[in-house]
């Protein structure tokens, strides 16, 4: 372990933290396993006061995104990996996290495969689903012997960023592996616990806006410095935020209301933590809230900034006119879908455990 300019850096092997949980039967089912995972919105935190590093904290809203996403984790005589390298230390943190909970003596071989438009640091959770859709597909394939809360808890804990090749302790609401494992909406308080979920199976098609706008650039810890004006901007927001999600977005979810969905998320742009990290970017932000502004003024329903973005949500009764704005304004983008099922990893070659493998 070693500092880097603050950074607390370490390999992804250090600073394992294994949760008490009660197993139910671990028990080999098979040799292989194969899981496709979503992406997450990250609409907002609660409040970014409660964030605590290395523990999960601040609650927050989102949803799942259909993605492209895919692991095929097999059992190998030797740990092999294949995947994009920026992400190999989440893996290889991952499948250690896994097999010293559980006590394993298998090693594993595990190829990953990322959907072409889903980029690191653009506000999709990639890390926190890649590091939950890990840990998930090792539970299935030895018997699930954890069940949705054993495995929110323990990312939870153990949640981390790669950087330059290791780790740095990252911040994480829950909100990520909730959407992962459970998919839809899913309302998150402290402690990555679920207070409330809802398939949104009634959504129609969702767009994510590759802006290419570039991130602020920082001198150290991004979480930081990202979070100093965060702090003073959630004291006085989130309690009109917590009202708000409380009183109207979730009712509105329940009777499909588009329009009072898109009110509320529309609010949470110009206030507490996303206000702070919009004006972040270059000019204040004047780029993404032209981009917000426009579409709004579209009359398209639903739009806002996913997490620190860059990438923005938009939906609409009318998908149409989603495409039509896009097209006109340049804008790159993914048409996809609110992923409303639960994960579901799969088992390949199920009871042929052969030694040798």
């Amino acid at each position: 372990m070693n500092s880097d300019k603050g950074i607390v850096v370490f390999e992804p092997t250090d600073n394992i933290k294994l949760v008490k949980v009660k197993l139910n039967d671990i028990k080999l089912l098979g040799k292989k396993v194969h899981c496709t995972y979503p992406n997450r919105i990250h609409i907002t935190p609660i409040d970014c006061n409660r964030f605590n590093y290395g523990k999960p904290g601040g609650g927050g809203i989102g949803f799942a995104i259909k993605s492209k996403n895919s692991i095929d984790i097999k059992l190998s005589s030797v740990m092999k990996y294949s995947g994009p390298k920026n992400i190999q230390p989440i893996a290889t943190r991952s499948l250690y996290l896994m097999s010293t909970l559980l006590g394993l003596d298998n090693k594993f071989s595990i190829k990953i495969n990322l959907a072409p438009e889903v980029l690191g640091h653009a506000g999709l959770g990639s890390n926190a689903c890649l590091m939950t859709a890990i840990c998930a597909s090792i539970n299935t394939l030895y018997n699930s012997p954890l069940n949705v809360r054993n495995l929110m808890e323990i990312v939870g804990v153990n949640f981390a960023e790669c950087y330059k090749g290791k780790c740095v302790l990252g911040l994480e609401t829950g909100v990520g592996p909730a959407t992962t494992l459970l998919g839809g909406f899913c309302l998150i308080s402290m402690d990555s616990i679920v207070v409330w979920h809802h398939k949104l199976d009634f959504m129609p098609k969702m767009f994510i806006v590759n802006t290419q706008i570039k991130r602020p650039e920082f001198e150290g810890s991004e979480d930081d410095i990202m979070l100093k004006r965060s702090l003073y901007e959630d004291t006085k927001s989130r309690g009109v935020k917590s009202y708000e999600i409380l009183m109207d977005l979730l009712p509105a979810i329940s009777k499909h209301n588009l329009k009072i969905i898109g009110d509320v998320i529309w609010n949470i742009q110009f206030s507490g933590t996303h206000l702070s990290m919009i004006q972040r970017y270059n000019m204040f932000g004047k780029e993404i809230y032209s981009l917000l502004c426009k579409s709004k003024a579209n009359n398209l329903e639903i739009i806002g900034l996913s997490s620190v973005g860059p990438s923005v949500f938009i939906c609409s009764s009318e998908p149409d006119q989603v495409v039509h704005f896009l097209r006109s304004e340049g804008m790159s983008f993914l048409e996809t879908e609110v992923q409303s099922d639960a994960l579901a990893p799969e088992i390949l070659h199920k009871g042929e455990y052969i030694n040798g493998y």
